[in-house]
């Protein structure tokens, strides 16, 4: 027979693999120092939720640009050239970590090739990470990519990753120059009202608003100089994370939360006991309330009977008054009619925060159908481009001629050395928001009916009508 525990762990890692939702990192690389573009830690993210843990060594890692356009948000015509930047920017980027474990010091990728023919990417991790992201047995987090790549700061990615790391403990700290290493600023924000600014705060309101954890931090001082920040992780109870397999849940609940079910009954009894131990209770007897109430109906009793005696009443036993509160029928009816107030309160925040969702949804539909039919519409010209040669011929004599179009089409020629051609122009589309504009007011001004007539662009207009936008 194997090891329960060692058993669990297997079961969790083949569940993950089985899910394209679902990554696992080690804590070591959570905690390690790297400097990464959004786009370029989306890259990785995405890699690693590929790793199917039940293999011994890593694989290569197969991305279409189709996943590319879908993790980093990039949809212009330039992708190929703008990953192409990013994966060469990758291939110089280090992680480095020293831990009580052990010594990262190595670039994360090792290479990457493109098959045109398919419209692939495929990239190797540096073997040196091989055991810190495969096979891992303990000090490892499950995360669901779904909440990272939602995010739009690399700040934001990274305290996720630190908060899901000690969700179970409630909390976590860094010295202030630590957390700036980790992040690797480097010399920046050499201020730390500046690093608080820019880097803390804004990370804070990103998950605060769109995250299922966030968190709150309390600055330490030595000799008037914040030192440590002490973070305290909270659940936003509006914002649900999308659950695809309850098996994966399941099977990984009890690797994850060991710590957290191993020491609950205790962590309630030392919460207790801090409150009233120094007036008598022993743990037997706190042990005993936690048998018979919850945990919630003792902390208020306890809450009641200090704020009667603060408030003048005589107590000579204050232990014996919270033994005669809960049991005490009346009281504990009081307790309910409270419990009801705040379910009620809650219930009409939750529909607020329902209404608004609904018209924020709606609200993010309209700019998404606006953006789709930009993006078909630029699509469109580019395919006019193409195709039609006396569009093309239209456009150049159009940026030759025309006092509108002069200062970008200079700026295109002296780009490219004078080098008119259909590919340049589509390419520096991506370039020059001035340039891509010109085009698009050319072209749309003499060919509008073959854009906006055709049968992609009549489905768009048509979704948009129903949500009552027009989109000419």
């Amino acid at each position: 027979m194997g090891n329960k525990k060692t058993d669990k762990v297997a079961n969790a890692m083949a569940a993950v693999s089985q899910s394209p939702f679902k990554l696992v990192k080690s804590n070591p690389v959570i905690n390690a120092r790297y400097d990464l573009s959004t786009i370029q830690v989306k890259i990785l993210l995405h890699m690693i939720s590929k790793i199917d843990h039940t293999k011994d060594r890593l694989d290569t890692i197969t991305i279409s640009v189709q996943e590319f356009k879908k993790i980093t948000g990039i949809s212009t015509t330039a992708i190929y050239s703008r990953i192409n930047i990013e994966l060469d920017n990758f291939l110089k980027k280090t992680i480095y970590n020293k831990f009580d474990g052990g010594l990262i010091n190595t670039t994360i990728i090792a290479g990457y090739t493109y098959n045109n023919g398919l419209g692939k990417f495929n990239i190797d991790f540096s073997p040196t990470l091989t055991p810190y992201l495969l096979q891992l047995k303990t000090n490892f987090t499950v995360i669901d990519i779904r909440s990272l790549l939602q995010l739009k700061s690399i700040y934001a990615i990274r305290f996720y990753e630190f908060c899901k790391e000690s969700e179970r403990l409630g909390t976590f700290k860094f010295e202030v120059e630590k957390l700036k290493d980790i992040l690797g600023l480097g010399d920046r924000y050499a201020k730390y009202t500046d690093f608080r600014k820019r880097v803390i705060n804004v990370a804070q309101k990103e998950l605060q608003e769109t995250s299922d954890l966030y968190f709150t931090y309390e600055e330490k001082k030595k000799a008037n100089t914040v030192v440590l920040l002490v973070f305290t992780i909270h659940r936003n109870d509006n914002i649900a994370v999308p659950n695809d397999d309850g098996s994966i849940i399941e099977a990984t609940f009890e690797v994850v939360n060991e710590h957290k079910k191993k020491t609950a009954e205790n962590k309630d009894l030392s919460e207790i006991l801090k409150l009233v131990g120094e007036y008598g209770a022993s743990e037997d007897l706190i042990l005993k309330w936690l048998q018979a109430y919850p945990l919630e109906t003792i902390k208020e009793t306890i809450a009641y009977a200090f704020a009667e005696a603060k408030g003048g009443k005589t107590i000579r036993n204050i232990v014996g008054y919270i033994i005669q509160l809960l049991e005490d029928d009346k009281f504990a009816e009081l307790l309910k009619e409270k419990e009801t107030k705040q379910k009620e309160e809650r219930e009409k925040k939750r529909k607020a925060h329902l209404e608004k969702a609904r018209e924020e949804g709606l609200n993010m539909n309209v700019f998404n159908l606006k953006k789709k039919y930009h993006t078909y519409c630029q699509n469109r010209i580019i395919e006019l481009l193409k195709t039609d040669e006396s569009c093309y011929q239209y456009v150049v004599n159009k940026l030759s001629t025309s006092l509108e179009t002069q200062f970008p089409f200079e700026s295109f020629k002296k780009y490219y050395s004078n080098t008119v051609s259909i590919e340049n122009i589509i390419q520096y589309l991506d370039i020059n928001p001035s340039f891509n504009g010109a085009i698009i007011s050319i072209v749309e001004s003499a060919y509008r009916q073959q854009i906006h007539a055709h049968p992609d662009a009549i489905a768009l207009q048509k979704e948009g009508k129903k949500i009552g936008i027009n989109l000419l």
